[in-house]
């Protein structure tokens, strides 16, 4: 198979945003491999659970709401987010297999949407004009097109779409946890296009 586009996602794929984002909250986690899988993406729901599993006294003084906790990341907290240590090899590795464009879905705050066109910009400041920032990714969907992702339900509208995509292991899809989920996406990539 050839690949014309390749459309990358960045949170949770090149970008480290979930435990992060649970860390504005109390929720403090030293490993992905400790998230509590069992929430998938709900990560409100799982900073709830971590807050209240590690809080030592009787009353937990607040539970957070998906749009409190979305809300709370405000421009600056997207723009100054860390990429993975491997997403530099990452790109440059994929770069091989046809044309990279970043794909990722805003929250419905603007303030995130403008925060990740920074971060593209400071970071990947090569793609800035390769970045879409949709919630609908089917639209790139063609049958040389590849989407890789951390999103089931992503990848598989994807390729219901006419598209092809890699689901990249993480602990909040059905994938779960990896250790190096780019090299599972690299030799799936490979059998791919072999």
């Amino acid at each position: 198979m050839k690949l014309d586009l390749i459309f990358l996602d960045l949170d949770g794929v090149i970008v480290d945003c979930a435990l992060p984002a649970m860390k504005v909250f109390g929720a403090d986690l030293n490993h992905e491999r400790e998230y509590p899988s069992k929430f998938g993406w709900d990560i409100a729901g799982a900073t709830n659970y971590i807050r209240r599993r590690d809080d030592t006294s009787i009353y937990l003084p607040f539970w957070i709401t998906e749009k409190e906790f979305w809300q709370a990341l405000d421009f600056q907290w997207w723009a100054e987010l860390k990429p993975f240590p491997w997403a530099g090899l990452f790109i440059q590795e994929l770069e091989n297999y046809g044309d990279v464009r970043l794909a990722t879905t805003p929250t419905a705050y603007t303030s995130c949407a403008g925060g990740k066109f920074e971060w593209v910009k400071k970071n990947l400041p090569q793609y800035l004009h390769k970045t879409h920032i949709s919630g609908i990714k089917t639209d790139f969907a063609h049958p040389n097109t590849l989407l890789i992702d951390d999103s089931d339900i992503n990848c598989e509208n994807f390729n219901a779409a006419g598209g092809v995509s890699i689901l990249v292991p993480r602990p909040w899809n059905t994938r779960g946890y990896h250790e190096q989920p780019y090299k599972v996406v690299m030799n799936e990539l490979k059998e791919m296009t072999s």
